[in-house]
């Protein structure tokens, strides 16, 4: 094997490296995006790297935990039409406050 058949053997593997390491960026961005999409509030507080918790719908305090920050935010005035929206989306099929 020439010297040249070494350094294409090498570039050709390096090359195919490159392609699957960026294809795998890719696919990465792709999930951060949806994740973004499913949950911007959460992805924000990420990229702050501020500490947060994560009530699920379903946990019997959800509905009560809730209040208390649209409560606390009505106080403050930080409330926003969008945050009533998505309130009243996340409560729906949640028994009444």
């Amino acid at each position: 094997m020439s010297n040249d058949d070494g350094y294409r053997e090498l570039f050709f593997d390096k090359q195919d490296q490159l392609l699957k390491a960026l294809q795998k960026a890719i696919s990465l961005q792709e999930e951060l995006d949806n994740l973004e999409k499913f949950h911007p509030r959460a992805m924000k507080l990420m990229r702050k790297q501020k500490n947060f918790i994560v009530i699920a719908y379903d946990e019997p305090y959800f509905e009560m935990a809730y209040h208390e920050i649209k409560f606390a935010e009505l106080l403050k005035g930080t409330w926003t039409d969008e945050d009533e929206r998505i309130y009243q989306e996340s409560i729906s099929g949640v028994s009444s406050i």
